[in-house]
């Protein structure tokens, strides 16, 4: 049985590659996570691996029509049956953008170490597995499986989130705030995110002057104001003496896998 840490983890994961899925293939997917049991033919299988060198592995086994999907979704056209180099690299590029998205949400549950994605060389049996299937119009099934190492990670960091959720006593107090004081000064970039659209290589390539791409967002919805490609807070776009600005309507809260919310400010 997985642990509640290490199913947790896995539907935060599955959570993410559901969106990011959707996103590539403009189509709406959701995540459910269960135990696997009976084992069934994956085929294709990529390992994502701590960049600290560490053992802290997880690979990811999935099937011959979830690679199709990858692939079509990325190169914006039908492919066939056979797999080739290219069409395993396209598939490969769609973990990639999954992972960079988990990097950044599941910071903390990786110990503040991140994920990279490797082709699978060889083979590895690991005794912890979680089936996530990505129900859509169709389902596709995903064999999760870790190394013990990765798991310990998983459930030493769930303790200190518990243990020491705000910190420790008076004295650890001080010296937060005295390294929250070093770092109060460092200038940051915050950007504004009109929206975004996702597109197949070829049609990039095919933009001239004067195109006009059409962004996801409607022209009455609020704009995103973010910080490191995290959503801190939305508001109206103004204009301040010829310039740009944001007139701020909601401040944004973390939630549990996190992406972000709004809150009203």
């Amino acid at each position: 049985m997985l642990s509640s840490e290490m199913n947790q983890f896995c539907h935060k994961f599955g959570a993410i590659a559901a969106e990011v899925l959707g996103q590539l293939s403009g189509k709406t997917f959701s995540c459910e996570t269960m135990e696997a049991t009976a084992s069934q033919s994956f085929p294709h299988a990529v390992v994502l691996r701590a960049k600290s060198g560490s053992g802290r592995e997880v690979m990811l086994r999935y099937g011959s029509d979830l690679f199709k999907f990858l692939a079509e979704a990325l190169l914006g056209e039908s492919v066939g049956e056979e797999s080739s180099p290219e069409l395993t690299e396209t598939a490969l590029e769609a973990w990639r953008q999954v992972v960079g998205r988990a990097n950044t949400a599941l910071r903390e549950e990786v110990g503040g170490d991140e994920l990279e994605v490797l082709q699978v060389s060889g083979d590895a049996t690991y005794s912890l597995t979680a089936k996530i299937r990505l129900a859509g119009e169709s389902s596709y099934e995903v064999i999760a499986e870790v190394s013990p190492d990765f798991f310990h990670t998983v459930a030493t960091a769930a303790d200190e989130r518990v243990q020491s959720p705000q910190g420790g006593g008076e004295g650890q107090g001080r010296c937060g705030h005295q390294n929250l004081d070093l770092l109060l000064e460092i200038p940051l970039s915050v950007t504004l995110k009109f929206g975004e659209r996702r597109m197949p290589l070829r049609n990039i390539l095919e933009l001239s002057s004067g195109a006009v791409l059409e962004l996801d967002c409607h022209a009455d919805e609020p704009v995103d104001l973010c910080l490191d490609e995290r959503v801190i807070a939305r508001g109206q776009v103004v204009v301040v003496d010829g310039c740009y600005g944001l007139r701020v309507t909601q401040i944004c809260r973390p939630i549990d896998y996190g992406m972000s919310t709004g809150a009203q400010a």
